[in-house]
């Protein structure tokens, strides 16, 4: 069975800048995973079946469109279960993505690469997130995990810019 619970690979242990700091001297916050929920921070980890391959994804019909899969409809299927099943979070604006992907077993070989199409997708077909492009998706995480069963994704939601305030009270004043 999957191990369920949050990646444990140090990002819980990251000393974060004080925000309160920050929108005080209106400075940026680095693109860093934050990890705090007491600092207003959105992080949801869940696990999901194995995807199939950016290769296996779509076919080519005779009059020359090109149409999903039995075995991508399949996997959309079964994810979009699990995701229901597990309930993460949704969020909004910009994101980091963690993937760990379940170690092929045996002398298979896998593109690592080739699993991040079909897993980002799905986070936005589902509302996890609100789109794939460099707007929303900051930073895209992979690597192998020997002890997750499928794909652990995690999605962090991340600060850009601490909103300055100053303006308004000098106007103010």
């Amino acid at each position: 069975m999957a191990d369920r619970r949050a990646p444990e690979d140090g990002l819980s242990r990251l000393r974060l800048p004080d925000a309160r700091q920050h929108a005080a001297q209106g400075t940026y916050l680095p693109p860093i995973w934050l990890t705090s929920v007491d600092r207003g921070v959105a992080v949801s980890s869940f696990i999901l079946p194995m995807p199939p391959s950016v290769n296996g994804l779509w076919a080519n019909s005779r009059n020359g469109g090109r149409f999903r899969t039995q075995r991508y409809d399949s996997w959309i299927y079964e994810a979009g279960a699990e995701i229901m099943r597990q309930r993460p979070k949704k969020h909004v604006g910009p994101v980091i993505l963690l993937y760990e992907v379940q170690e092929p077993s045996g002398k298979r070989k896998f593109d690592l690469g080739n699993r991040e199409k079909a897993l980002t997708d799905l986070l936005v077909s589902h509302g996890i997130i609100q789109a794939d492009d460099n707007t929303v998706v900051r930073e895209i995480k992979l690597k192998w995990a020997p002890d997750v069963e499928g794909v652990r994704v995690t999605v962090a939601s991340i600060f850009n810019r601490v909103p300055d305030n100053t303006k308004d009270n000098a106007e103010a004043a």
